[in-house]
């Protein structure tokens, strides 16, 4: 990896938050169709589909963080 004058502390906390991103999209919207799913009595299959989207959602987030990272190859548009 590059370095850019930052230190391996910072690097390590930017994947860990892409880590928790992905995590934290699956919990909730799992959590979400587990819910559901009690109060529609339809178990397990809206907690599946809840944990398929979040998993989905997830990387879709993860994947974006990369792609605007420039020490990780990717581009930011957003300027």
């Amino acid at each position: 990896m590059p370095q850019s004058g930052r230190g391996w502390t910072s690097d390590l906390m930017r994947f860990a938050g892409l880590g928790m991103q992905l995590t934290l999209h699956v919990a909730v919207l799992l959590t979400v169709g587990y819910f559901l799913d009690q109060w529609l009595e339809t178990p397990p299959w809206l907690m599946m589909a809840g944990a398929l989207l979040g998993a989905t959602s997830g990387m879709r987030s993860v994947v974006r963080a990369v792609a605007r990272d420039p020490e990780l190859g990717g581009h930011d548009d957003r300027s």
